[in-house]
């Protein structure tokens, strides 16, 4: 996994907001982190915008996909890796975008450089996790920090995930 593709990316509106309302989160300083991790067969949503179990109706067809009412689901809510992610850096902080896009091209290379440990621990637990990695420090940092700082944020998100010992299937609730 040399690169981070587009497939790694968190672009669905309906797993973020799941993630925001029922995720956890933690700081690293520069950086907050934001986490769910459930397991791989707990994986897409439905109608009622819930992540649940899915059923693919053919293995051999990964483009399409469909929930357990049987409706095809968004292209950008399969995992096809063990984890999706995105990285923000906000404005309020940070005011030139120049400086903003700098850091999150920074943030994105140490992350693609520093996941594969994470991937193999999802792996290994048969988890997916869906993560925003949010950088909270209002001054700019270099590369060595930003990769140093976030590789410690990956093995506390790693730590944090073996201590919590819930189910980690994601149900439509009530």
């Amino acid at each position: 996994m040399p690169g981070l593709k587009k497939n790694e990316r968190l672009h669905n509106k309906t797993i973020i907001n799941s993630l925001f309302e029922k995720g956890s989160s933690f700081k690293s300083y520069p950086f907050k982190v934001y986490w769910l991790a459930f397991s791989e067969d707990s994986l897409i949503f439905n109608k009622t915008q819930e992540i649940r179990s899915a059923v693919p109706i053919d293995q051999r067809k990964k483009e399409k996909s469909f929930d357990i009412t049987g409706k095809p689901i968004p292209q950008n809510a399969v995992f096809s890796q063990p984890a999706k992610t995105m990285f923000l850096v906000s404005k309020k902080n940070i005011r030139l975008a120049t400086k903003r896009n700098r850091i999150r091209r920074l943030i994105k290379e140490s992350f693609r450089k520093n996941k594969n440990p994470f991937y193999s621990f999802l792996k290994k637990k048969k988890l997916n996790c869906v993560l925003a990695i949010t950088y909270i420090s209002k001054d700019l940092k270099t590369y060595k920090e930003i990769e140093s700082k976030l590789n410690l944020s990956l093995q506390l998100l790693i730590s944090r995930i073996e201590e919590e010992n819930c189910n980690y299937e994601v149900v439509a609730g009530k």
